[in-house]
C-alpha cells in the first residue's frame, strides 16, 4: 500500500538503473481522478540528500511550493510545482 491508499509497482532498468514507478489509487484517493488523455505523467521523483533543503532551493528558484511540504512530511517527501503550475 503507497501513500494515498494506492498500490505501486518499482520497474528498474538493469543497465541504467533508472527506475519507473507505476501507480494505482482507488475511488476515495485524495490522488484518484478519472483518466484524461495526457494526464498520465503526474510527476518527476528525484532522490536527494536533504529534502528540505532541496526542496527549499527550488522554491527559491522559482518553483511553486504546494501542500505537501517538508514540514507536513516528517522531511520525507516534497512537491513542488514548476514556474508553469505543472
Amino acid at each position: 500500500m503507497g501513500y494515498g491508499g494506492g498500490t505501486y509497482i518499482h520497474l528498474m532498468d538493469k543497465i541504467s538503473r533508472q527506475r519507473l514507478e507505476l501507480n494505482w489509487y482507488p475511488p476515495g484517493s485524495p490522488f484518484n481522478a478519472p483518466y484524461v488523455t495526457g494526464e498520465g505523467l503526474d510527476h518527476l521523483a528525484f532522490v536527494v540528500d536533504d529534502v528540505e533543503d532541496s526542496y527549499k532551493d527550488l522554491v527559491a528558484k522559482g518553483a511553486q511550493p504546494t501542500e505537501l511540504n517538508p514540514e507536513k512530511t516528517d522531511g520525507w517527501f516534497a512537491y513542488v510545482k514548476d514556474p508553469d503550475g505543472n
